[in-house]
């Protein structure tokens, strides 16, 4: 069963290429284009997480945070000294306010277009071989 829907995937991926850039769906232009986001890969797969009525929720969008997928203000220090920038990472928390008490799957890939929730990018990640 895994095996063929791999193979799904693949000629997917394949037919998608052999069309051009102009073809693809709306997320993929993105990933392949100059302009592709600078957000750190955190995983491939999404965050279930029950969130509460009115409550705001930072989002880490530059994927960073060790509080996946909730910012912990990571992107505010340097990766290799730790030590405090005098210009943070070029990439905000996302602010989100619930609007009802319900689980959501929070993207841990950074690269929805959906953002703050996860819109199936990582698949295409997966597929194309990013990192």
């Amino acid at each position: 069963m895994a095996s063929s829907v791999r193979n799904v995937f693949y000629k997917q991926l394949f037919t998608i290429k052999s069309m051009g850039s102009s073809s693809l769906p709306k997320q993929i232009p993105r990933l392949y284009s100059s302009e592709a986001p600078k957000a750190e890969i955190y995983k491939r797969w999404p965050s279930r997480v029950k969130v509460t009525q009115g409550k705001t929720y930072a989002w880490c969008a530059c994927g960073r945070s060790q509080k996946q997928p909730f910012c912990d203000g990571a992107h505010k220090y340097d990766k290799v000294t730790g030590e405090k920038m005098a210009s943070p990472y070029p990439i905000e928390p996302l602010k989100y306010t619930a609007d009802k008490d319900k689980a959501y799957q929070f993207c841990n890939c950074k690269q929805t277009s959906n953002k703050p929730f996860c819109d199936g990018t990582h698949m295409w990640l997966f597929i194309t071989g990013q990192k």
